[in-house]
């Protein structure tokens, strides 16, 4: 789905001195590695054919840099993904390891007001620590994609504009979950019942009608399919 970043002859060849280690003797390894293996299997997350995808979360950010480089000697093909993390846990990869090797990070950013993020994900990490470690990794060359996923307010062509010079791909999915979090059963916070209320109001088809116009020509945006073919029908050709 996704295109990689071009890689120059130079970083190839930082990479082909960590893929060019001799196949892996199970019986040979050590209870380290033995180790290493199992958290390995762990962050395996799909597989077709002769590669895998590996995925690391920000609550897993004890996964070492050996663990990492070990996943990208397994083989030439393999991708790992690196989600949400904060960002001294991305200048830690960014320091060991360059572009040339297959890692995507990946950011979910719903709004670019830090207010909104905390009030929706009080969990998580601000607008600015996301952004900041986003522009890192794209300064150092590596693929970047940004899930703008059931945006949190009515902001999103200004969180798109600021995402844009520093994302590979956006992904923009209005798939309505808020109207959803206000069916259920066990919702009893009825500040959120409000808030939510005000942003679908926003949220109208007008409104997603004038986001598509927009965003038509941004060659980073990728629509999900619903959305896509429900603008396509109104205004025209997407990007």
């Amino acid at each position: 789905m996704f295109k990689r970043k071009s890689i120059s002859k130079n970083e190839q060849v930082g990479k082909s001195e960590l893929t060019s280690e001799k196949a892996i003797d199970v019986n040979q390894q050590s209870p380290k590695e033995l180790e290493i293996d199992q958290v390995i299997q762990n962050l395996e997350v799909s597989r077709n054919n002769d590669f895998s995808t590996y995925q690391i979360y920000a609550d897993r950010e004890e996964v070492s840099l050996e663990v990492i480089e070990r996943i990208l000697t397994l083989s030439e093909k393999n991708e790992l993904q690196i989600r949400n993390a904060h960002i001294s846990y991305v200048e830690k990869i960014c320091n060991r390891l360059n572009a040339s090797y297959p890692i995507s990070f990946i950011y979910d950013i719903r709004s670019c007001n830090s207010d909104v993020l905390k009030f929706w994900e009080p969990q998580k990490q601000s607008f600015e620590e996301r952004f900041e470690s986003l522009k890192l990794v794209d300064s150092k060359g590596f693929r970047t994609i940004v899930f703008c996923s059931n945006p949190l307010d009515g902001d999103t062509f200004e969180l798109v504009e600021i995402l844009t010079p520093h994302s590979d791909f956006i992904i923009v999915e209005i798939t309505k979950k808020l109207e959803e979090f206000l069916f259920e059963s066990e919702l009893i916070d009825s500040e959120k019942v409000k808030i939510a209320e005000e942003v679908l109001k926003i949220q109208s088809v007008n409104w997603l009608l004038n986001l598509g116009e927009k965003l038509k020509n941004n060659s980073s945006i990728c629509w999900d399919p619903d959305t896509r073919e429900f603008l396509e029908s109104k205004i025209g050709q997407l990007n």
